[in-house]
């Protein structure tokens, strides 16, 4: 119910209490790329829902590195939520894989991706190898 806000999903500090990390979490429905390539046949654009995301963690990082965080924090890490890889195409994966890896103030994860690391570390913890 924060549609609109100017406010960090969750912010996070570090067991020795000199950092922190902020995340933000949109829904697994966002768009990552628009769907017609800007050029043939690889080169998609950021969807402007994605983009807005971007912007939006970075504000809500400036917002709390000049606020609240100004004497606490020096470069918090930033974690953005967001779409399914999988909903991409086979064109589309080397744009996302370009954008994200060029992205250097927010790490980007797909709701697909988070859900493949949380299982692999289950297996993990549990001593499995299974799928």
């Amino acid at each position: 119910e924060n549609d609109g806000a100017r406010l960090i999903d969750f912010l996070f500090q570090n067991g020795f209490k000199d950092n922190y990390a902020l995340l933000e979490i949109k829904t697994h429905n966002t768009p990552l790329l628009k769907n017609k390539a800007y050029r043939e046949p690889h080169a998609f654009a950021v969807h402007d829902k994605c983009a807005g995301a971007i912007a939006q963690c970075l504000d809500q990082k400036h917002t709390f590195l000049t606020g609240e965080g100004a004497n606490l924090s020096f470069d918090p890490s930033v974690a953005l939520v967001i779409g399914q890889k999988s909903k991409l195409s086979i064109e589309q994966i080397p744009a996302f894989e370009l954008a994200r890896s060029n992205q250097k103030s927010v790490d980007i994860v797909t709701f697909d991706e988070l859900f493949e690391k949380v299982v692999a570390l289950r297996n993990l913890l549990l001593g499995s190898a299974e799928e």
